[in-house]
């Protein structure tokens, strides 16, 4: 009996398939593609538990997509980027993925860390909620607000008042954590919250009646940044370059509906138990993703270090300059960088 083309064909086209995965998970396949074998294979990545800011990761992860570079990956969530950035400053994490707030923090304070690129415009995440009475901003005069004060949500109230010219001396600002700002709320002992994701959406279903009154896209612009511990850099340039290819993978999938969706489940096991996944895929398909390093977010990074040194969160006015490092992501993809 004679073989059958298309059974022939089928059979070399599985194993053709079978030593593309093999290679893909020794890191041979794109060894072999950029020349630049990892110094190392361990990574160690650290990342703030939120509502996906950073979903590159998520995803790499789920999809098991670090492994085609070569590099096994290891991840440790955080509950605040304080905790975090000390575990980088320290050492015990190799990169990590945090809000510019944080980041620059650490940068200004000399700390052993450069920025290799942003993962996202998360500014939609960041919102004014009040409870339903308050209907025109004149009313925020006298209301009393929960925030973290010196943070994005700073920010956002002062620029804020400043546009509807309201007195920011009239409004009751009360400094307090986010999860804490949840429960103040709900029992009335403030009036609305100055907050970001999920702690906004939490507010939303948690009081009758409140409302969003604005939201950060057209006030200003806030990131999510890719940071790396110095040392590490300059001793394993190979194996940064190799995560940033991972990530850069990522990003251009983060884009699709599979990709949204496969994020979006690792989320919701690691990071933000309990929400529903529609509502989490809501907030991803609204941030933007993007790793593009362009004259727009070295503005946009500039003018939040010169707030948070107006508000006194950092004692001296770090140039974006210093800490962010354009090279490695050009040797990967120079069409994203673009200073």
């Amino acid at each position: 009996m004679s073989k059958s083309p298309d059974r022939d064909n089928g059979r070399r086209n599985a194993l053709k398939a079978l030593s593309a995965s093999a290679l893909a998970a020794s890191g041979l396949f794109s060894w072999g593609a950029h020349g630049q074998q990892p110094e190392i294979r361990k990574v160690a990545l650290g990342q703030a538990k939120s509502a996906g800011q950073s979903a590159q990761i998520p995803l790499a992860i789920a999809n098991n997509m670090f492994a085609a570079d070569g590099l096994e990956v290891s991840i440790s969530y955080f509950n605040s980027a304080a905790e975090m950035n000390e575990a980088l400053v320290g050492g015990a994490l190799n990169i990590t993925a945090t809000g510019d707030v944080p980041a620059i923090g650490l940068m200004a304070a000399k700390g052993p860390a450069k920025c290799l690129a942003p993962l996202a415009d998360f500014s939609i995440d960041q919102a004014l909620v009040v409870k339903k009475a308050i209907t025109n901003p004149k009313q925020l005069e006298g209301a009393k607000l929960g925030l973290t004060k010196g943070t994005v949500a700073t920010m956002l109230i002062e620029l804020y008042a400043k546009r509807n010219g309201l007195d920011t001396n009239k409004l009751g600002l009360i400094h307090m954590s986010a999860p804490d700002q949840i429960p103040a709320f709900i029992s009335g002992d403030i009036d609305g919250i100055v907050s970001w994701e999920p702690w906004v959406w939490t507010a939303l279903q948690k009081v009758p009646g409140a409302h969003v009154m604005q939201r950060g896209p057209g006030l200003f612009t806030t990131y999510n940044l890719l940071l790396v511990h110095e040392p590490f850099l300059a001793k394993n340039p190979n194996t940064v370059k190799a995560v940033l290819r991972t990530l850069l993978r990522a990003n251009d999938e983060i884009h699709s509906t599979a990709g949204e969706r496969a994020a979006a489940k690792s989320i919701l096991a690691n990071e933000a138990p309990g929400m529903p996944e529609d509502v989490l895929l809501k907030m991803i398909e609204a941030r933007k993703y993007t790793m593009t390093i362009d004259p727009t977010l070295v503005d946009g990074l500039q003018k939040m270090t010169d707030f948070l040194y107006s508000v006194q969160r950092i004692n001296r006015r770090a140039s974006v300059s210093e800490w962010l490092v354009p090279g490695p992501l050009r040797e990967v993809r120079p069409s994203l960088v673009k200073i």
